[in-house]
């Protein structure tokens, strides 16, 4: 896939109180929310992020940093929390513990969290690896699923040596650091937080299911078929009807315009 077409996009209603901010993974794209961007009602705006490094070659990906990647959605919130009175963020992987890092600064303004795949304990399984080969080298099989889904998923060219992933390194350890940091403060949030965590990822422990219950304001469903960006069709359409659900509430205000 070429990464030219891993875009930022944004859809601004007029007059919209709420505002949708989706934040994609590490590697990752704002394509991976396409049907999610679908859901979201004409009358809210939506906010589809790339963050820094992302869309383009394996060297701007390792010259970035996880610092940049915050600063980003730091910085998109404090825009959005300027203009709208309601801020719904949905997330995948990595766009799910910034989300969760950076909700206590903006707590007056987040009204619901809608985390995917998060992964407060990460344990890479050898599956994962010989997925990202095969998408690497471009050598997947047509019915090669959860390839198939990786590789529509990431929004960074293949390099063309292998060695080159090796100077992406201290990337991935910044990933470790960000799931330290928020498993500290994934107790304490306060906004509606729905987490959806999938069964047999091949990346994300299910031990992160543990911390995430120990909130009683986050509920968790498990995707007991579905994989880190594989996700069975039943239980993706279920997560997508879930999502709408959540949303309608943000669509209907009183004469007032109070927040839902």
């Amino acid at each position: 896939m070429e990464a030219s077409i891993h875009k930022a996009y944004v859809r601004e209603a007029p007059q919209a109180k709420t505002a949708v901010l989706f934040i994609h993974g590490i590697f990752g794209s704002p394509n991976h929310f396409a049907d999610f961007v679908k859901r979201v009602p004409e009358q809210i705006s939506v906010y589809n992020i790339l963050l820094d490094g992302h869309g383009g070659t394996v060297r701007a990906f390792r010259e970035s940093s996880a610092s940049l990647w915050e600063k980003t959605v730091l910085s998109t919130l404090d825009r959005l929390s300027a203009r709208y009175e309601n801020i719904v963020i949905a997330a995948h992987s990595l766009g799910a513990l910034l989300a969760i890092n950076a909700s206590h600064r903006f707590a007056d303004k987040i009204r619901l969290l809608f985390l995917i795949a998060v992964p407060l304990k990460i344990a890479v399984k050898p599956a994962a690896m010989l997925t990202s080969l095969k998408v690497v080298r471009n050598r997947i099989g047509p019915g090669d699923k959860a390839a198939l889904a990786a590789k529509a998923a990431s929004s960074i060219a293949p390099a063309e040596k292998l060695y080159e992933y090796a100077a992406c390194a201290p990337r991935f350890l910044e990933l470790f650091r960000e799931a330290r940091r928020a498993r500290g403060a994934v107790s304490a949030l306060l906004p509606e937080t729905v987490a959806f965590q999938s069964g047999k990822d091949e990346l994300v422990s299910l031990k992160s299911c543990a911390y995430l219950q120990k909130n009683p304001r986050i509920q968790v469903r498990l995707m007991k078929k579905s994989m880190h960006y594989y996700y069975d069709e039943a239980e993706f359409s279920a997560m997508l009807e879930h999502f709408s659900a959540l949303l309608l509430p943000f669509c209907a205000t009183d004469e007032g315009g109070n927040k839902p």
